[in-house]
């Protein structure tokens, strides 16, 4: 609201805060057709567009990465929602409101989102605060599987997407060969470095769930060996 202080006008900073969304909405802002915001500056002008940046997009499951969203209204509210699925099955999904910052941007390692599945400043926040959907896969489904799992962002603002992202969480390190062992009634399945060495060896055993389970230690750089749990040929 505006005051007065020795007879001249002023503004808070609040103010100012909403005049430069209401002129970021309403001079720039115009749907694209993908889906994201465009800043329409005039003819022959670049356009700015609301984007989300990951590094790296495709990541270990143990590794961190930075998510970072810019070309947002200046001051404004944006949610933010990650999903991941197996298959066509319904997703893990988690949600938080962050407040952009003078220059428009969301940096997830230095933000602390307004409201959401997860409280404070934590990168990796949206990652470890998912909860199933109904019917989704069950955490063990969706980790017992050497196959990347897929996750996507999408920024809203005001209940319409702006931007979206999607980036990858790498079960093993494409760096290690995996190599089934089946010789002299042993069950394996060995992980190791395609070149480079020497290299330490380590013994992995199954545990209560039973079965040969690869996805507990295959993105480290040694040799690791993994053993059903149980006896017999078949790790039962």
């Amino acid at each position: 609201m505006a005051a007065r202080r020795g007879g001249r006008s002023y503004t808070t900073s609040r103010d100012t805060r909403l005049l430069n969304q209401k002129l970021w909405y309403r001079r720039y802002c115009v749907a694209h057709p993908r889906g994201e915001l465009r800043a329409d500056h005039g003819e022959g002008m670049a356009s700015m567009s609301t984007v989300i940046q990951v590094e790296p997009t495709d990541a270990l499951v143990d590794q961190p990465v930075a998510v970072r969203l810019q070309g947002l209204p200046p001051g404004g509210r944006v949610v933010v929602t990650a999903e991941a699925r197996l298959g066509t099955e319904p997703p893990w999904r988690s949600q938080a409101e962050f407040l952009a910052d003078d220059s428009g941007t969301v940096d997830l390692t230095r933000h602390c989102p307004q409201s959401g599945s997860y409280e404070g400043m934590d990168p990796m926040g949206l990652f470890w605060s998912m909860l199933p959907e109904p019917g989704a896969a069950s955490l063990v489904d969706l980790y017992s599987t050497l196959c990347p799992i897929s996750i996507d962002l999408t920024a809203e603002i005001e209940g319409r997407a702006v931007a979206h992202r999607s980036l990858r969480r790498l079960v093993t390190s494409p760096d290690l060969v995996r190599t089934p062992v089946r010789e002299d009634g042993l069950v394996a399945t060995l992980f190791h470095p395609a070149s480079g060495g020497p290299h330490a060896g380590i013994i992995v055993l199954g545990g209560s769930e039973g079965g040969l389970v690869e996805t507990q230690g295959g993105r480290k750089g040694d040799r690791l060996l993994f053993l059903p749990h149980g006896q017999g040929k078949s790790g039962t």
